[in-house]
């Protein structure tokens, strides 16, 4: 799917009025999953869950290639809409 595409998923309409958004991004993506928050009515609160790769093939953590690091991590954005409750 294109950008464009998952923007124009309804989302902002099929969601309740008071729920929370968790979507997993890449960090090479993390504005682009900024932006989606907002196009899909939500509002950005902090990171959910932070994923550390293991390596498939070893006892040890995976090592990407990256541009810049050797990134390990991906991470799931929490957003909310309207005043949803938190479950205890």
């Amino acid at each position: 799917m294109t950008k464009e595409d998952i923007q124009n998923l309804p989302v902002k309409e099929l969601s309740a009025g008071d729920c929370a958004l968790f979507l997993w991004v890449t960090f090479p993506c993390y504005q682009e999953g900024l932006e989606l928050i907002e196009k899909w009515g939500f509002t950005y609160k902090t990171c959910a869950f932070s994923w550390v790769k293991r390596n498939r093939n070893s006892d040890s953590f995976f090592m990407g290639c990256g541009y810049w690091t050797r990134a390990n991590t991906e991470i799931c954005l929490l957003a909310t809409k309207g005043k949803p409750h938190r479950c205890i």
